[in-house]
C-alpha cells in the first residue's frame, strides 16, 4: 500500500501557473488514500489485541503500528500540502505585475512540494520499515502436497467417458 501511495504521489496533475505544483484535489485525495491506510492498521491493531508471547503476532503488531505511524504522518503533510495548493489555486488569478504577489506564490509553491516530499518519505519509511516487521516473521516449514483421497469405482467410471457410435455421442 505504501508503495503504491509513493508511486502515484510522484504522477501528479499539476496547478496551470505551476506546473510542477500538484493540485490541491490531486492532495486531498493522497491525503485520504493514507488515512485508509491508518485505519486500515488501527483497525488490524484492534483485532490483535495485545501481543502476549507468539511471535507472529508481535511480528504483526510492530508492522501495523509502524504502518499506522507512518500513513499519519504522510497524511498530516498531505493535508498540509493540500491547504497550501488550494491556496495557491486561489492566489494564482492575482495581478502578475505585482512583485509581492508573485513572491507569495513561490513561497507557497515551495511549502506546497516540501510537504508533498515529506510525506512522499514518510511513505517511503513506512514501506521499509513494514517490510523489516515482515522479515521478523518465523519461517515456514516447506509445503507439502495435499494427501490424494482413494478413488471409488463409481468416480473411475464417470471419469472413463460415455459410449461413443460412430465418434458421436449416444443420446
Amino acid at each position: 500500500m505504501f508503495y503504491h501511495l509513493a508511486t502515484t504521489l510522484n504522477s501528479h496533475p499539476s496547478i496551470a501557473a505551476h506546473p510542477t505544483v500538484p493540485t490541491s484535489a490531486f492532495l486531498a485525495q493522497a491525503a485520504e488514500n493514507a488515512m485508509t491506510v491508518m485505519r486500515h492498521c488501527a483497525i488490524r491493531l484492534d483485532e490483535l489485541g495485545t501481543a502476549g508471547t507468539d511471535p507472529v503476532r508481535q511480528a504483526a503488531v510492530r508492522g501495523f503500528r509502524a504502518g499506522r505511524q507512518y500513513a499519519t504522518q504522510a497524511n498530516r503533510h498531505l493535508a498540509e500540502a493540500a491547504d497550501s495548493a488550494l491556496a495557491l489555486e486561489s492566489t494564482a488569478d492575482a495581478d502578475r505585475g505585482d512583485p509581492a504577489a508573485g513572491e507569495r506564490e513561490d513561497k507557497l509553491g515551495h511549502e506546497v512540494l516540501d510537504s508533498a516530499a515529506v510525506a512522499y518519505n514518510s511513505l517511503i519509511a513506512g514501506m521499509r520499515a513494514v517490510s523489516l516487521a515482515r522479515e521478523d516473521f518465523p519461517p515456514l516449514g516447506t509445503p507439502q502436497p495435499a494427501a490424494r483421497r482413494p478413488r471409488s469405482t463409481l468416480t473411475v467410471a464417470a471419469a472413463q467417458g460415455l459410449p461413443t457410435d460412430s465418434g458421436r455421442r449416444r443420446r
